[in-house]
């Protein structure tokens, strides 16, 4: 028998495998007593006869067999993802799922995005490979990967940094490299500042932005012109003197915001 699951990553680093119809049926308003193993971070839909695979922010790749892991529920702690890829290192942890079959990865090209503003494109074919544990790509001391996306049509790369800066940078020229490739350079980050949104964009959609002051604010996507890659970008919100950008996201449909205040308070 074939089982259909979502399988989640959360703000409290937990990993939970739950059936689809369990996730589906959740109630998932937020609540007084809600903690960071609530809210998913990213989550991907698979069957009971793929591997799951992850990418995580020390630039590895681990595959995990979905009819092995634990099952959970929505509500439950989940498990530390270290019980179900065994080789990682201490603090790494994933940044991206894909579920695939095992006989056959997608067609077409990855985009790894990180933390310093590489940007690397690599054929899925380089990740058959037998091993549960390998190297990613190649990450220079004190970088990290923040995102794994596979790569669309029609779309651009929009950053969005702390300090408060936007670039919706084109990609016809970025090469196709091996799978230990270090990338090339996407975004033109001054010094002290640092990325809190990388991923594809298209025309249609708007950015969210909260900042560390309290301020929110939406942008249609359509208002960034596309540039040339490895530039600083354009200001897409004015900040205070301390201030800086919390959160950045991409959205097409309505969705609820979660904030915890300084306090721990969730709302």
């Amino acid at each position: 028998q074939i089982d259909d699951f979502v399988v989640a990553f959360t703000e409290g680093k937990a990993f939970k495998k739950m059936t689809e119809k369990n996730f589906k049926m959740s109630d998932k308003k937020v609540k007084e007593n809600s903690v960071a193993e609530d809210f998913i971070r990213f989550a991907v839909k698979a069957r009971s006869d793929q591997t799951l695979i992850a990418f995580t922010n020390l630039g590895n790749c681990c595959k995990i067999d979905m009819e092995i892991a634990p099952e959970c529920r929505y509500r439950d702690k989940g498990h530390k993802f270290s019980e179900e890829a065994k080789e990682v290192q201490r603090n790494e942890y994933p940044v991206a799922f894909f579920a695939v079959d095992e006989q056959k990865l997608p067609d077409g090209h990855l985009l790894f995005f990180t933390k310093d503003g590489l940007i690397k494109k690599t054929e899925w074919a380089e990740y058959n490979l037998i091993k549960p544990y390998y190297q990613a790509i190649k990450l220079k001391d004190g970088d990290e990967l923040i995102g794994v996306e596979q790569d669309l049509n029609d779309t651009t790369i929009a950053y969005i940094t702390k300090d408060g800066l936007s670039l919706n940078a084109v990609k016809d020229d970025i090469p196709v490299q091996g799978r230990v490739a270090g990338g090339v350079k996407g975004l033109n980050l001054s010094k002290g500042d640092q990325i809190v949104f990388a991923s594809q964009v298209d025309e249609e959609g708007e950015f969210i932005i909260v900042t560390d002051a309290g301020f929110y604010k939406r942008v249609i996507v359509a208002e960034i012109e596309p540039l040339a890659r490895y530039r600083k970008g354009v200001k897409i919100v004015e900040l205070g003197k301390d201030s800086k950008v919390v959160f950045a996201s991409y959205v097409k449909e309505p969705f609820d915001m979660a904030i915890v205040d300084t306090f721990g308070v969730v709302f």
